[in-house]
């Protein structure tokens, strides 16, 4: 039986955006909001957490931002090597963000280290 070259091509894309569906990489041009807190200055971003916090009904960060600030030179080399040092000091996330910015690492990894930074003031029990 000989099938027809629609039926290939439709084959191909239904393929290739499946296989896109199923990837593990988080995308900011899709529903993410990736630049969601301004990195500009500590004071800036202090105030864009606090309105974020406002805006999603969240705990207070008032505890969790007494301690950022951007006197802490980091080195993040992974997702899991970022995920562990915001766990043992929430304090660096500002750091993290200027090191994610000038060095070129991928945006959705400052996603999710904010993901990270935002449950630890605002646990959801889940």
């Amino acid at each position: 039986m000989i099938i027809s070259f629609k039926k290939i091509i439709i084959s191909l894309f239904v393929t290739l955006f499946s296989l896109n569906s199923y990837s593990n990489e988080l995308s900011c041009n899709v529903d993410i909001d990736c630049y969601r807190f301004d990195y500009t200055s500590v004071d800036k971003f202090k105030e864009s957490i606090a309105a974020y916090a406002n805006k999603w009904h969240l705990n207070s960060p008032r505890y969790a931002l007494c301690k950022v600030s951007n006197l802490a030179p980091v080195k993040v080399n992974s997702i899991a090597d970022g995920l562990t040092l915001i766990k043992e000091n929430p304090g660096l996330i500002y750091s993290m963000g200027k090191y994610i910015e000038s060095n070129n690492k991928p945006r959705e990894w400052q996603y999710i280290f904010e993901q990270s930074f935002i449950r630890g003031f605002n646990d959801l029990k889940r």
